[in-house]
């Protein structure tokens, strides 16, 4: 019998498709559930593969990275550097094994990272990392994770009227009880 490793996750599958952990398995039906298009897994990036990119339409993609650990927000900034070393140059996203904390308001937050263009900055990448928390944006309908420091500026349509998203909370218990385990019949 092999050891448990504290950090391997526990395949699991949904859509036909085989996720590394249940974290990534619960975020994918979390993310049919608010309306976000994913891919899992599409592109290597440099020493990178990054758990999904989501598509934000003509705004092009977010990469979404996951990690299992239940992490604080200050849990989850060691993992910053893999994306700013990879070769990826629009906005990303890292959240735990569930939306890292909720405020008493019931909104929940994420780290949010942006980039400036390399171009303004002397052709070198520069990251801006905050946390993010979700909202519900009324000018195109998505929940969003926006960057605060902006107003609620969606991350889909660019508008700037959303809404806290008090919704995330039943979009994730929806998104536990489908990815949780059951035994083969």
């Amino acid at each position: 019998m092999r050891p448990m490793n504290a950090h391997a996750g526990i395949p699991t599958t949904y859509k036909g498709i085989r996720f590394r952990s249940r974290a990534e398995a619960c975020w994918a039906v979390f993310m049919d559930e608010i309306g976000w298009t994913w891919e899992y897994e599409p592109i290597d990036l440099d020493g990178y593969i990054p758990d999904f990119l989501v598509s934000r339409g003509e705004r092009g993609q977010l990469l979404l990275e996951v990690k299992g650990a239940v992490l604080g927000l200050g849990g989850l900034t060691e993992y910053l550097g893999k994306i700013q070393n990879s070769s990826w140059t629009g906005q990303a996203l890292i959240v735990g094994a569930m939306p890292c904390c909720i405020s008493a308001m019931g909104v929940s937050y994420y780290i949010f990272g942006k980039t400036a263009r390399p171009e303004n900055i002397g052709g070198s990448l520069e990251w801006d990392w905050q946390t993010s928390e979700a909202c519900w944006c009324v000018n195109c309908g998505h929940v969003t994770a926006n960057d605060p420091a902006y107003n609620y500026r969606c991350l889909f349509c660019s508008s700037e009227d959303g809404r806290p998203a008090n919704l995330v909370a039943l979009a994730w218990a929806n998104a536990k009880n489908r990815t949780q385990w059951r035994p083969i019949s």
